[in-house]
């Protein structure tokens, strides 16, 4: 007897091809029915048969879609039935506990870094009133993204990733935390170039933490793209909603505790990551990690793969352009032109920073629900989103004005929303589970060496000039940018 047809989504795993596929335990449903869909799994576990059945040569894009039994082989359904299982057996995907502790985790400690990204300038800003001291601050922060992002990403694709987030949230911790002990024992140059060490540390613990965090996403779910984006949409929903409350909260404890004090938050939200991370998340690789190999031959593995996707390479450049000026604008001008340009406080500061996570988080949420319903077109909602930030940056320069501003960033946050989805989505459905670790790190790499690059030039430019050159030229950037990537067939059209 055969296996009994059911209706079941077909595997997106460029391993299941037509032909016989040989599926070697119950772990690999989850390739088939996503952790957490109980009613799928159920139909699932109802096909089993007493004989494997061969599949036939017919794939997702032909009249039969494929389903498998425990036995490890593949069977068609028709495609009407297909769609019919999916209206019966929707992915739950909040039902999936690993992804909620992660989630729940990460919203945590997310909102923990928000906080010290308003309170850690800050402090730098106030304490030596040098706006260039301010952004060697933020550039010990963005270098180690650049200069480690590589062989991180080896390292994440031969570790168990769980142990390694776990690990590394507590490295986090320690170093974040001694930051307010740093403060209250040192002044003057020890006090400045300690916290240039430790936030220089802590970042290198967050350049292979980022990889794996994007890397373990799809253990989680599943390899369906429109999993993946939901599963993506809920993660950037966690950081835009801490972009929101977090600078926020920080404007209002920097009064009450003390800049520096306020990073003792941060570094409690570590902890807490971690503990959730270490018993709430269920993870096992599916494959073995790969055999241990010359790094730097691995390492070229993953460029390799970003610079030959096309689709890729034009948003690996669009990420270089906007992460240079971003942290131009965001990072090292906005701070400045609240204090010298608007005459403003910390306070102002969180509410710019702030309107700028609600817009992304609205066109966050817009974009996975119809991402989830339509199929859309990557890289014309890739272009059309870089198009309208570019636009909305204008507004702060030109205007001079707090309310104009916050209309901008706030239009800002909202193209800018949805980006990283569709950029991390697109890495996670098409980067081999072998070597996504190296992939996400080449383009964290490539995107974030610009960001230390930009730092530089502001700082250097606002020492004599103040923010408003820095504002103008970065809007300019972005809009010649956009325009040279509309030119690209690759992006018009995927």
């Amino acid at each position: 007897m055969g296996v009994r047809p059911i209706r079941i989504i077909y595997s997106r795993n460029p391993a299941h091809e037509a032909g016989r596929v040989a599926l070697p335990s119950r772990s690999s449903w989850g390739n088939l029915v996503p952790p957490g869909n109980a009613a799928g799994l159920r139909m699932l576990e109802g096909s089993v048969g007493e004989e494997p059945v061969p599949a036939p040569h017919a794939g997702p894009g032909g009249d039969e879609s494929f389903i498998t039994d425990p036995g490890g082989y593949l069977e068609p359904t028709p495609a009407a039935d297909v769609a019919a299982g999916l209206e019966a057996a929707p992915s739950v995907l909040w039902r999936n506990r690993s992804l909620l502790s992660l989630l729940i985790g990460q919203f945590v400690s997310l909102c923990g870094i928000q906080m010290t990204s308003v309170a850690l300038p800050w402090f730098v800003l106030t304490s030596t009133h040098s706006p260039q001291k301010m952004t060697i601050v933020l550039l010990a922060q963005a270098i180690p993204f650049a200069l480690f992002g590589l062989p991180a990403g080896a390292i994440v694709d031969r570790v168990d990733m769980k142990r390694l987030m776990v690990g590394l949230d507590l490295g986090r911790a320690l170093t974040i935390g001694a930051i307010p002990l740093l403060a209250a024992l040192a002044k003057g140059d020890t006090l400045f170039w300690g916290i240039v060490a430790l936030n220089a540390l802590n970042a290198t613990l967050a350049t292979p933490y980022l990889s794996a965090r994007s890397s373990i996403i799809p253990a989680l779910v599943g390899e369906d793209v429109r999993d993946l984006t939901t599963a993506n949409t809920a993660l950037q929903f966690s950081l835009q909603v801490t972009m929101i409350i977090g600078p926020m909260i920080a404007g209002v404890l920097i009064g009450v505790l003390g800049a520096a004090n306020v990073v003792i938050v941060d570094a409690v939200t570590y902890v807490f990551a971690a503990t959730l991370i270490g018993l709430g998340v269920k993870y096992r690789r599916a494959l073995a990690p790969p055999a241990a190999g010359h790094i730097f031959a691995e390492m070229r593995e993953g460029l390799a793969f970003v610079w030959n996707h096309r689709l890729i390479r034009v948003a690996t450049f669009l990420g270089v352009v906007f992460m240079l000026g971003l942290a131009m604008l965001v990072d090292a001008a906005l701070p400045v032109f609240v204090k010298q340009t608007l005459r403003s406080g910390p306070s102002t500061l969180g509410w710019l920073l702030g309107v700028w996570g609600a817009g992304a988080t609205v066109g966050m949420v817009a974009y996975g629900f119809a991402a989830r319903r339509w199929k859309l077109r990557r890289g014309t909602s890739l272009l059309a989103s870089t198009s309208a930030l570019s636009l909305a940056v204008w507004v702060p320069p030109l205007a001079r004005a707090l309310p104009a501003s916050l209309v901008g960033l706030g239009a800002a946050g909202l193209a800018d929303g949805p980006t990283s989805i569709m950029v991390t989505t697109m890495l996670q459905s098409e980067a081999p589970e072998e070597m996504r670790g190296r992939v996400f790190s080449a383009f964290h790499a490539a995107v974030m060496a610009a960001g230390p690059v930009g730092l530089f030039i502001a700082g250097a430019v606002m020492e004599h000039s103040g923010p408003l050159p820095i504002m103008f030229a970065v809007a300019a950037m972005f809009t010649v940018a956009t325009a040279i990537a509309w030119l690209s067939p690759a992006a018009r059209n995927a």
